[in-house]
């Protein structure tokens, strides 16, 4: 299985947190808070590694 490289993935590549679908837009909101900038690269790579479980 490859994964992409978010610590590299260019901006203009990256969603905002409200085009993050349900929960997953709620859950980077919630990181962001304690690492700000940082939640959506965090739950794309929560959801790659869980695969929607």
């Amino acid at each position: 299985m490859s994964t992409v490289d978010l610590k590299n993935l260019p901006d203009d590549l990256i969603p905002r947190i409200e085009e993050l679908p349900g929960d997953l837009s709620q859950l980077a909101r919630a990181i962001d808070e304690v690492v700000p900038g940082y939640g959506v690269k965090v739950v794309l790579r929560v959801a790659e590694e869980f695969r929607g479980t």
